[in-house]
């Protein structure tokens, strides 16, 4: 993943105005810079206004997953981190 600053750093072209602009994949707007360019089995690119709205849902689901994830290769099959707001925390443990 990569975060294409300017023109001068957009050597794929795909920024609003380049050879092979493509649209925001959250949505599908024009991307200006700065962006984020991820190269994988498809290219996908989330402009600066997406991001600055996604940042921490997908961060949180990016760390969950992965946590989740370190725990079925250490072993723990039936163990499932779940994440949970404050709000609805507090909620839980002052009924309980």
């Amino acid at each position: 993943m990569s975060v294409i600053l300017s023109k001068e750093h957009d050597h794929e072209g795909v920024g609003f105005g380049q050879r092979h602009a493509q649209p925001c994949f959250h949505c599908e707007g024009p991307c200006f810079y700065p962006f984020v360019h991820w190269r994988g089995y498809c290219d996908i690119v989330i402009c600066s206004r997406c991001c600055s709205q996604i940042k921490s849902g997908l961060m949180a689901d990016m760390l969950q997953v992965s946590a989740n994830l370190d725990l079925l290769n250490l072993g723990y099959r039936d163990a499932i981190l779940v994440r949970e707001s404050r709000a609805s925390l507090k909620k839980r443990l002052s009924i309980e």
